[in-house]
Order: structure tokens, then sequence, then C-alpha cells
């Protein structure tokens, strides 16, 4: 294996970032578990396999704490997805009696109004950028509805939180610029809702209680930073990722279009093979852990690799193959055990309505140019096209 490919773990070249599939291939077979180094300097575990991953995804000697880390976690990290064992179920406990089923239904109008404007937007285009001019702004738009962010401000997080999610791509600076943005116009939408709740999501959690317990301040701030980010970034490149892989795979596109019933499977099936979420979020070892077969010190940082995991042969009969009426589902996309996505539902849905409604405006939809290269985005958090040409029809 490459050790300039390892070095740049989250930065690869570009030609490996189009397809990545027998690169992980590779290191699966021959480095399962490897040390690797982010772009940002840090020492990581990099877990190759699908039992490997899902073992490690639910091992309390794992922790998501960054404070078992080797830096101290900045305010906005304490949300349930950093956070262990008793405070991450009092967090979750509290988040899932305002972010219930029945809430998330409460949503597909949302979704379906917003997903209709866009599309009149773009209706008299022949060429359009499906990410710029669709699949970003639909769950963009849903989670700041969500959480009563006014419609002035949703450019700003657009761009705060794309750098962001550019992790291990974007300069050091540029991070904190943006993570700093982010926290301040957080804290003062928070405190805007706590003096006049508007009866959204951020209002229902600044009152949510069970029994005498509630969120604190930097509890809702964290909770805000991870709503908004994990809930429009990952349903961006979900979307974009069901549309790319289907204009590329005709047969099974005339499936969905003969079949719209079948744009859930395929939705669940990108979800696998072309995860958007290739990496878990950080893991630290509270003491020695062997995985598979290789013993990672106390204090060490782990990454699971979900998409790389979604790709095991030895758990998915012919993983690089695109299919619709894949029987075995249990991929990793959204995690597994206590940290399992608490909107991954909501994700699916949004990811369903979206394709959905974009096929059935314009079921002869094509890439604008089908011989060009799709460029796809870099850094350790995310899987998804740059932009996304599309041919309307």
């Amino acid at each position: 294996m490459s050790e300039r490919l390892l070095d740049q773990y989250g930065r690869l070249p570009q030609e490996i970032r189009d397809d990545p599939y027998p690169w992980y291939d590779r290191l699966r077979t021959e480095a399962p578990v490897h040390r690797v180094t982010l772009p940002h300097g840090e020492e990581a575990w990099l877990i190759t396999r699908y039992s490997d991953a899902r073992e490690a995804l639910n091992d309390p000697r794992l922790s998501n704490d960054p404070a078992n880390g080797k830096a101290p976690a900045p305010v906005g990290f304490r949300h349930m997805g950093n956070s262990d064992p008793p405070d991450h179920l009092r967090l979750r406990r509290l988040v899932a009696k305002v972010f219930t089923p029945r809430y998330i239904a409460t949503l597909r109008p949302v979704i379906e109004q917003t997903a209709t404007e866009l599309l009149d937007s773009i209706d008299d285009r022949s060429e359009v950028d499906l990410i710029s001019q669709y699949a970003h702004p639909l769950p963009l738009t849903v989670i700041c509805q969500m959480l009563g962010v006014p419609s002035s401000d949703h450019d700003a997080l657009r761009g705060w939180f794309a750098t962001m999610a550019a992790i291990g791509a974007a300069p050091a600076d540029e991070l904190e610029a943006a993570f700093g943005s982010l926290m301040a116009y957080f804290s003062q939408l928070i405190a805007a809702k706590r003096a006049e709740p508007t009866g959204d999501l951020l209002s229902e959690l600044t009152a949510v209680r069970d029994g005498s317990d509630s969120l604190d301040d930097t509890e809702l701030l964290s909770m805000a930073f991870a709503l908004v980010g994990a809930g429009h970034e990952t349903v961006t490149n979900l979307i974009g990722n069901t549309v790319v892989t289907l204009l590329r795979s005709p047969a099974q596109l005339r499936e969905v279009l003969d079949d719209p019933a079948l744009i859930r499977s395929a939705v669940e099936e990108v979800l696998r093979f072309e995860s958007p979420v290739p990496s878990a979020g950080a893991r630290y070892t509270t003491e020695p852990v062997v995985i598979g077969g290789v013993e990672i010190p106390a204090n060490e940082h782990v990454m699971i690799g979900l998409g790389i995991g979604n790709r095991d042969p030895e758990r998915f009969d012919a993983p690089a193959d695109f299919d619709l009426h894949r029987s075995d589902i249990a991929h990793l996309a959204f995690g597994h055990g206590r940290h399992f996505c608490i909107g991954a539902h909501l994700a699916q849905l949004e990811a369903e309505i979206a394709v959905a409604m974009l096929l059935a405006r314009h079921p002869e939809t094509t890439l604008a140019d089908p011989d060009a290269p799709v460029e796809w985005l870099d850094g350790v958090a995310r899987r998804g096209v740059r932009r996304l040409p599309l041919t309307l029809r």
C-alpha cells in the first residue's frame, strides 16, 4: 500500500477520490486496521472491514467524547454524537421527546413544498447543476425551517457549514473562522428562542423537560450545530449520490421510472453503495483494544470506515454492484448501536421525495456530458459530488 496515499487520507488525489473503491479493497485486504495520518497531522487508526467496524461502533472502550482525545474539544461538541453513557442516553432521551417519528411525518408537506419551489425555479433551464440548485438548498431550507432560522440567514449558514464539512480539505484557519461564526450565530438564535419561543424545533428543545432535567445553553448550542450540519450536508450528498448513480445505471433508472416505488430501494442501496458519510465520528480508546488482530493503545484516535465496510465482500454479495433488489441491506451508513443516527428516517425521507419529484417532472433527465468525469468532494467526513450538471428533459 502506498505510504503517500495513507499520509493523505482525507485529502486524496483526485483520481483516487473519484473512484476510491479499488484502493479500499486493497487496504481492506492488506491492512484492515491501519495507522494513518490525517490532513492536519493527527495520527489515527482506520478500521476497514465490516465486521470490525460494526463491532467497534458499539464497543464501550471506544469513547465518542473528545475529552478522551489528545486535544480539548471546543464549545459546540456536547451533543449526542460526541458523548458517552450516561450523558449520551440523557441527551438522546431529551431530544427524542421532541424529534419523534410523528414529528418527522409532519415534515413531508414542508419537504414537498420546498422541492416544488426549487423545481419551479429551474424548469425553464435546459442545463442545471443539481447540487447547487436543488440537492443543497432543499435540505438546508428544510432544517432551517425546522429550527426557525430566518430565510435571510440561510446563505450564511450554507457557507459556514460547507467549510466545516470540508474538514481534512479546508485550511485550519478557515475551519476555525467558520466554526466561530456558527457558534456566535446559534448562541444569539438560542437566546432569541428562549426569550420568545416561535413553535419551531429549536424553541421546543429550549423547553423540553425530562422530570427536572433540561438542555443547558451549551448543549442546545451543540445540538443546533449538529442538527444543521448533519441535517443538510449528509442529505445533499445522499440526493446527489442517488441521482448520479441512477443516471450511470440506465437499466436501474428505467426500473425506477417504470415503478417509482423503487425509489425507496434506490436510496437505501445508495446509502451502502456510495455512503454519504464515509467515516463515523471520531472514537478514542479508553484502554488498549484489540481490533482485527491489531492492538491499539489507550488514548488513540480511531476512525471507523463506514463506506469501506459497506463495500466489504465478506458481508455483501457483489458489493460493487448497484442492486435495487438487494435483500440484505444491513449497511452502516447511519452507524450502529447506541449512536445510530437519530435523523436517519428524516434523511431518507428527504432524499426519497427529492429524487421522486425530480424524476416525475423530468423523467428523461441525463448527465449534461455523459463522458465527463464526475468530480467528488474531498474530506474524511463526506462522500458527494461537487457539481452535477444535468440536462433536464
